[in-house]
């Protein structure tokens, strides 16, 4: 599966999602927070779900993955390719206070870097704490990252396209795309001291392994829908649901499951947490699990649809090969059509010991509905030593969100023309 939420499905592709969260056992107030995709918010609550604060940051542009350090919160701005950051009361928002990426879908701190995944740029991005030094390849050659978490000695990544979870050395050697291939479109990705956890957004479910990457259980939590991004604290698990715009929780155990801890967020994918909340207590799953009512009226509209494409052409255009796609929303989409147009190689090709798709070119838009729109992907450098006999077989990932965020996906494979540049 490709990228998400405007890559993920927004590109999916696609975010974060997600998230590592560090633990300050000493901190008197502690929350949860997460991104409103198809709005512009950062979402926030108390750790017991009460408190709900649907626009606690606002200004985003489709936030994608959220992390939480003592001073800070961090956001992926996928719409604008940067970074944002807050103080951890709200103030101080600065929408683009790392810029540089292409989609950013997952956003992760430690004590020294903030990492991103950017689910359209296909790298892993690194900068120090204050913004400086801004990577934005810090790991290379990654396949629709989307979510991403770090400990002390590692960097993890979701991979929606080949559906593993990547993994790398803090200084972004030994990069292995297959740590663990047994995962379903995941977007989003956390760890603790033991175990690794990811949203299957493909398949509902949650999914854990050891650290070593063994032990996988890919149903380790079931009865989520569409989950993008997770995170993890001394007592529970938390992942957010994009259709039915909830954000769950559980216990590190996988009992006590909770699908609408927290309701009324608006497409969430990436989910923080900034505190441990069992430091000096006993047993975890003991604690009261506390529901927020959900909005009382569901929306109306319950499905998203996928937009048409027409015949695709390929055209030189300075020194670089351009994808133009016609795309058609439908008329009945009453809200439009949020849509990312994901080209992938329909082959899995050898990198090293890994096989793969290569990602060849993405690209968002909106459309109202009805509209008919030729969108210019320019494909990756190289995309023509793909090609055979002057074609080339591709695997065209259309994912779209509608107003009420609901979203669809649907792939198709196309023969593309190759013209020599």
């Amino acid at each position: 599966m490709s990228q998400m939420t405007r890559f993920l499905n927004h590109a999916i592709s696609i975010g974060a999602i997600v998230v590592f969260s560090l633990l300050f056992a000493g901190r008197a107030e502690a929350h949860v927070y997460w991104t409103n995709n198809a709005d512009t918010t950062i979402g926030r609550a108390n750790l017991d779900g009460t408190g709900v604060n649907q626009s606690f940051v606002s200004g985003g542009t489709n936030p994608c993955g959220v992390a939480v350090d003592g001073a800070h919160v961090y956001w992926g701005n996928i719409g604008s390719g940067a970074i944002g950051r807050a103080n951890l009361d709200g103030s101080g928002i600065d929408q683009s206070f790392i810029v540089g990426a292409v989609g950013p879908c997952g956003v992760a701190v430690d004590g020294a870097h903030v990492y991103w995944a950017d689910a359209n740029g296909a790298t892993i991005g690194r900068a120090n704490l204050d913004g400086s030094e801004v990577n934005a390849r810090f790991i290379d050659g990654a396949n629709t990252p989307c979510g991403i978490a770090v400990d002390g000695a590692h960097v993890y990544w979701g991979s929606t396209s080949q559906e593993t979870i990547g993994r790398a050395r803090l200084d972004g050697s030994e990069a292995s795309e297959g740590f663990i291939t047994e995962a379903g479109a995941p977007c989003g990705v956390a760890v603790d001291g033991a175990h690794v956890y990811w949203p299957n957004r493909v398949n509902g479910t949650i999914g854990r392994a050891n650290l070593d990457g063994t032990d996988v259980n890919e149903s380790f939590i079931g009865g989520a829908t569409s989950p993008c991004g997770i995170a993890v604290d001394g007592g529970h698990l938390y992942w957010s649901n994009i259709s039915a715009g909830t954000i769950g929780r559980a216990n590190l155990d996988g009992t006590g499951v909770n699908q609408g801890f927290i309701g009324g967020a608006t497409a969430p994918c990436g989910v923080a947490v900034d505190a441990d909340p069992v430091s000096g207590t006993g047993n975890p799953s003991a604690r009261p699990v506390v529901t927020t009512t959900p909005p009382p009226s569901p929306p109306v509209d319950t499905a998203a649809q996928v937009p048409t494409l027409g015949q695709i052409k390929v055209t030189p255009h300075h020194g670089r090969l351009v994808a133009r796609v016609p795309v058609i929303c439908p008329t009945s989409e009453a809200g439009g059509c949020r849509t990312t147009l994901t080209l992938t190689t329909a082959k899995r090709l050898r990198r090293g010991k890994v096989r793969a798709a290569p990602m060849l070119g993405s690209k968002q838009v909106n459309l109202r509905p009805g509209q008919r729109s030729t969108v210019s992907i320019s494909l990756a450098r190289g995309a023509a030593a793909f090609a055979r006999r002057g074609t080339l077989a591709t695997r065209v990932r259309i994912t779209s969100f509608d107003a009420a965020g609901n979203s669809a996906t649907r792939s198709v494979a196309r023969r593309l023309r190759i013209p020599r540049l």
